[in-house]
């Protein structure tokens, strides 16, 4: 069972990268369903490994950013 689309199942790598998927299919604009499904097999499949590591980066510093915060916001807390 699929879970509604805003779901908290999905995460930031999800958004990116459909996003951009979204965005390399619709620069073309496909003229059928048929064409839109076979364009979006053909651009997940050329997704390269040096754009997932780009992603996994972003994700570990934005993991320490908010680890950061939550670390100082629970400092804010004890110490009032």
């Amino acid at each position: 069972m699929a879970g509604p689309p805003r779901s908290c199942d999905l995460t930031l790598l999800d958004y990116f990268l459909w996003g951009n998927v979204k965005s390399l299919v619709y620069a073309d604009m496909p003229e059928t369903i048929d064409g839109l499904e076979e364009y979006i097999r053909l651009v997940i499949a050329d997704i390269r490994s040096q754009l997932l590591q780009k992603v996994v980066e972003n994700w570990a510093l934005i993991y320490k950013y908010i680890k950061k915060l939550i670390i100082l916001i629970y400092m804010r807390f004890i110490s009032s």
